[in-house]
């Protein structure tokens, strides 16, 4: 579950415990009045629980399994209900609550299995409870009770199944570059945050290369933008078919891309750049009926032996990139002995991306 998603559920399951706090303690109260002692010392332990688990909710991690502990509470507390003869038979339309707190809480498939699970024992306890099979009126009583709860139950896994469509959605136009359907850099900082926070912890290395493509600006002018576009187009999809799978490819801005590469020292990294470079170079593409050949300059850097930060290692990477350019372009470099060249102006633009 991403952040994002967890603060939600805990948003969502915090305001229905507040609800089912104020809810169950009237009615509590109602049936302490009334003379219904065991219904009333039901409610209020699920009063009691909501509170609790409202207050504790926050610290934990393990929301889900609170949230089964809360609808088993819940239903069982409304289903003993429906044992009271003293009690109104209509207990039952509280647990029509359940397909919506189960959905929004645990997701659609969960969700859809928890509603007909505890709908279904619900419909079966009301059916021997009210005398359904001996009395007619009582029967159709029944087909409405299970034909609105299977309603509902459609009703809100559509609704979840459309949500969870169009979040997916969303999200794709959010974390893609629209040119070349890699990431972009806001999905790229995430991805190379939870990397860099895995390594840390575990000591584990990874490694980042930055990619420029060579005399770019020349085959604008040339050939025009659109045919820039077919280009990074180009690029993007020999990536997709060259890189490894576990790689994190995205599109860093203009001309340049950068890679992410899990699991990767500075050999393999440098391994997995050549091959690449060689692809590109090798395999021209058509602009207006001419062949073109595409190459890239790339500057490989290595966690923790380049930089211990992602902004010290982007920086890293990028001087790399710019020294390739500098002996000659359409090669990679990994390391070198000699003084990398500053470039602040690009130091302070990378800085500035990953704040």
């Amino acid at each position: 579950m991403n952040g994002e998603g967890f603060i939600q559920r805990v948003r969502v399951l915090r305001l229905l415990l507040v609800l089912t706090l104020v809810l169950c303690s009237v009615f509590a109260a109602v049936n302490l009045l009334r003379g219904s002692f065991a219904v009333a010392g039901g409610l209020a332990m699920l009063a009691l629980f909501s509170a609790a688990l409202f207050i504790h909710l926050p610290k934990s991690q393990r929301i889900k399994a609170w949230s089964l502990c809360y609808l088993i509470l819940f239903s069982l507390t409304m289903m003993a209900s429906m044992l009271d003869t003293s009690v109104s038979n209509q207990s039952f339309l509280w647990l029509l609550l359940i397909p919506t707190m189960a959905h929004f809480i645990h997701g659609r498939h969960q969700g859809l299995v928890l509603s007909l699970g505890f709908l279904g024992a619900a419909r079966t306890l009301y059916y021997f409870t009210q005398g359904v099979s001996n009395n007619s009126h009582s029967l159709v009583d029944f087909i409405h009770i299970v034909s609105v709860s299977l309603a509902l139950t459609g009703m809100i896994y559509t609704f979840e199944y459309t949500r969870e469509k169009a979040e997916k959605k969303l999200h794709k136009l959010a974390s893609t570059d629209a040119l070349t359907g890699l990431a972009n850099r806001y999905q790229l900082k995430q991805a190379l945050d939870q990397t860099w926070q895995q390594a840390r912890r575990f000591n584990r290395r990874f490694s980042v290369m930055t990619l420029d493509l060579d005399w770019f600006k020349s085959i604008n002018d040339r050939y025009g933008h659109d045919a820039g576009d077919q280009v990074l187009r180009h690029v993007a999809a020999l990536m997709r078919l060259r890189l490894r799978a576990s790689d994190n490819p995205s599109r860093w801005g203009g001309e340049e891309f950068l890679v992410l590469l899990p699991e990767t020292d500075r050999r393999g990294a440098e391994t997995t750049a050549e091959a690449f470079r060689t692809t590109l170079a090798g395999t021209p593409m058509q602009l207006h009926g001419q062949p073109v050949t595409v190459t890239a300059s790339i500057g490989v850097a290595e966690y923790p032996a380049d930089g211990d930060t992602i902004e010290a290692l982007l920086i890293m990477a990028d001087r790399r990139l710019y020294h390739a350019k500098e002996q000659g372009r359409n090669r990679v470099v990994t390391s070198d002995n000699t003084p990398l060249p500053e470039t602040p102006a690009k130091t302070a633009a990378l800085t500035a991306a990953l704040d």
